[in-house]
């Protein structure tokens, strides 16, 4: 008996050799659990019972991250659509010019400002003329509507940032038109490359300027970049705005989807949110992380509340300095 019970352990520490570690932990959970390996009816519920433990924070996990996942008509990044107030499509400079010019360059460029004068006639009635301008709108819209669609945008994302700490103003190179699943009936717009951008001026009489926002990155649309990866297994590559050139990213990209759809080389200026999905990108990276932490143990039902009280004391943590 003693044999076959010795040979049972040591085979559950060649297959989960860190099962054994976890003994102390589950202990306490299954009832009567002997410390002796004389039993091994015993050994076998309590295995079991860790295995299902750790299937269920597994689950949870996945849960979890299915949850962040947007791909519903109501998501820019996925569907994308114009709207009156928080969208510009940008005429002039062409694609690739505006794109070296705010990222390469590091430009300031301005948009035109609407000043009464007599020379030219607006759509509302009144008389304008345009200030001096580096950047041409290219939706029908008067002055004085371009107008109120950059002050939206300047308010709503600097509202963003200052309430959530979330950058969300962005020049968008780029609009994959595809179908999202074979049979589909419409095609739909999504965008491809994000440039992080922020609106400044002067005083409320003067021209709005467009510049880069240093403090974010140049990334291609990581909602489009999941679909396209779960769905065609197409695995488009990411953009290096300081080596990769545009011009050969968008043909690269263009021959990966060649097959489901094409490239429209538009710029739009807009408001994008993709939080969820960066938070969806930390879950799946850190899977192992999140199964060994007590309080996400906790809330699988894996780890007693005493366990979690024990194992991290916030009243002495320093944030600052990220030391206990």
């Amino acid at each position: 008996m003693l044999r076959v019970s010795c040979i049972f352990v040591d085979f559950w520490r060649l297959k989960w050799p860190n099962l054994l570690e976890k003994k102390a932990e589950y202990g306490r959970i299954v009832p009567g659990l002997m410390d002796s390996y004389l039993f091994p009816k015993t050994q076998t519920i309590f295995y079991t019972r860790i295995l299902n433990m750790e299937k269920a924070i597994t689950q949870n996990i996945e849960k979890w991250k299915k949850l962040l996942l947007d791909f519903s008509k109501r998501n820019r990044l996925y569907n994308f659509h114009t709207t009156k107030r928080t969208n510009l499509e940008i005429a002039s400079p062409d694609f690739g010019d505006l794109y070296n010019r705010i990222t390469l360059n590091n430009e300031t460029l301005q948009f035109p400002y609407p000043v009464e004068d007599d020379e030219e006639e607006d759509d509302d009635g009144i008389v304008y003329s345009l200030s001096a301008a580096d950047i041409t709108v290219a939706q029908p819209k008067s002055l004085k509507e371009q107008h109120k669609s950059l002050s939206v945008l300047k308010q709503r994302a600097k509202s963003s940032f200052d309430e959530q700490g979330i950058h969300v103003l962005y020049l968008i190179f780029g609009l994959l038109c595809w179908k999202p699943y074979q049979n589909a009936e419409e095609e739909i717009l999504s965008p491809l490359l994000l440039v992080p951008v922020q609106l400044t001026r002067e005083n409320l009489n003067s021209q709005f300027k467009l510049e880069l926002q240093d403090s974010e990155e140049v990334v291609l649309n990581p909602t489009l970049k999941h679909k396209l990866n779960s769905d065609y297994g197409l695995n488009l590559p990411d953009f290096d705005s300081n080596n990769d050139n545009l011009e050969e990213y968008f043909e690269q990209i263009g021959n990966l989807v060649d097959n489901i759809g094409s490239i429209k080389r538009s710029v739009h200026l807009t408001l994008l949110s993709f939080l969820k999905m960066s938070m969806y990108e930390d879950l799946n990276k850190n899977v192992d992380r999140l199964s060994a932490n007590p309080h996400i143990r906790a809330l699988c039902g894996a780890t007693t509340s005493k366990d979690v009280k024990d194992c991290w004391d916030f009243d002495k943590f320093d944030h600052d300095n990220d030391t206990r």
